[in-house]
């Protein structure tokens, strides 16, 4: 599961930037609903660094 939301967080890092995506974004991209990635990420620094 993290390494799904990590490809797709960098798909969408690549095309729109850090101020252009969101934790809700990355999980619609996934067809999870966004708490799921709260489950592993507390937000998108969090994932990103």
């Amino acid at each position: 599961m993290q390494n799904m939301i990590h490809e797709e967080a960098t798909r969408q890092l690549s095309e729109r930037g850090y101020e252009g995506f969101s934790l809700r974004e990355v999980a619609e991209g996934i067809g999870y609903a966004p708490t799921t990635i709260y489950r592993y990420f507390r937000d998108k620094d969090d994932l990103i660094f």
